[in-house]
């Protein structure tokens, strides 16, 4: 009786507790001429794929979308630019939106 009163204090305290959802990124990756298979090599060498995040919120799993948009400066020469969208438990973030400016100043920057 002790073990069944103890299982539903802790059950009910499962509600206040954040859990979760599933943030599953889109990412497209547009390579440098001549360096496809560097490029895509994060993807398991394919030019799109998807990476799957843990994130609280649609809010969360959209900033994560944005911070995946980053090419940083040693792969500018390897990825000309990406394309990323996002699922928030299926859902469509931001109606299923690119998170990456095609201006952004870390794209195209192919010699």
């Amino acid at each position: 009786m002790r073990l069944v009163l103890a299982s539903l204090a802790l059950f009910s305290l499962l509600p206040s507790v954040a859990i979760a959802g599933e943030c599953v990124l889109t990412v497209t990756r547009a390579a440098c001429a001549g360096h496809e298979q560097e490029s895509y090599e994060k993807c398991g060498g394919e030019a799109t794929c998807e990476e799957v995040k843990k994130s609280a919120s649609a809010e969360a799993c959209a900033k994560e979308a944005l911070k995946a948009c980053d090419n940083s400066p040693e792969r500018q020469k390897i990825t000309k630019s990406k394309s990323i969208t996002a699922k928030f438990d299926d859902t469509p973030v931001e109606g299923g939106k690119n998170f990456c400016d095609s201006t952004r100043a870390d794209f195209n920057k192919c010699d």
